[in-house]
């Protein structure tokens, strides 16, 4: 890079800086883009949608705008996965060149092929926490959605955190959940024990639950 800096210019694309050697970064100068506008995001989305001819809903192109988190790639990659899922197989001796039917892209199908909770599935978390009293009945109701659904609980953890936030509840049981489920999280992301953690979810909102009652009365 140094011997041909009179007449050149490199330009290094990286998500990660600490990934890139720190020789190469002392000579660079660094540029950081913020994620992109909603607005902007779906934009493309639509055009895309619109050249290639994309069977998706309304809804579901809603979804995948706002799970993007402002980054172009992931919002096309998802659309693609989807699209080509959404492609049925042509079946052994079938004629070639003919229309091809494809499925139509629902919301749920984004959430399928992000592995993320269905915003149903995250009411039905949250009803069950805040108004069932009884633990080991959240617990259970809990860990049968999670193995009916394949969700994480780090999925599940982040949908319900953007939830509870929505709530109209007193300060301390305000700080209670979100330090009680940045705990879980924490310990999550270390290697702890998915039941074990996802017990401690239950307790952290439902303690939270007890609490905004008592404040009420």
């Amino acid at each position: 890079m140094e011997k041909y800096t009179a007449n050149t210019r490199f330009c290094i694309i990286a998500n990660y800086t600490h990934k890139l050697s720190p020789a190469l970064l002392s000579r660079c100068t660094r540029f950081r883009f913020s994620p992109l506008k909603a607005a902007d995001i779906r934009a493309l989305v639509d055009e895309v949608v619109q050249k290639e001819d994309v069977n998706i809903t309304p809804d579901a192109v809603d979804s995948l705008v706002r799970h993007s988190k402002g980054d172009m790639r992931r919002a096309l990659n998802v659309l693609q996965a989807c699209h080509a899922s959404s492609t049925p197989l042509r079946e052994e001796g079938g004629q070639k060149g003919g229309p091809v039917e494809r499925d139509v892209i629902t919301e749920t199908t984004i959430y399928e092929c992000i592995a993320a909770p269905h915003p149903d599935d995250v009411r039905f978390v949250l009803k069950t926490l805040l108004e069932t009293s009884d633990v080991k009945s959240c617990l259970q109701a809990i860990q049968q959605l999670k193995a009916s659904k394949g969700l994480a609980l780090a999925d599940i953890l982040s949908a319900l955190g953007e939830e509870l936030a929505k709530l109209d509840v007193p300060s301390q049981t305000r700080v209670a959940w979100m330090e009680g489920l940045s705990e879980v999280e924490y310990r999550l992301s270390g290697g702890g024990s998915e039941v074990v953690q996802t017990g401690a979810m239950v307790g952290v909102v439902r303690n939270g639950a007890e609490l905004a009652a008592v404040k009420a009365k």
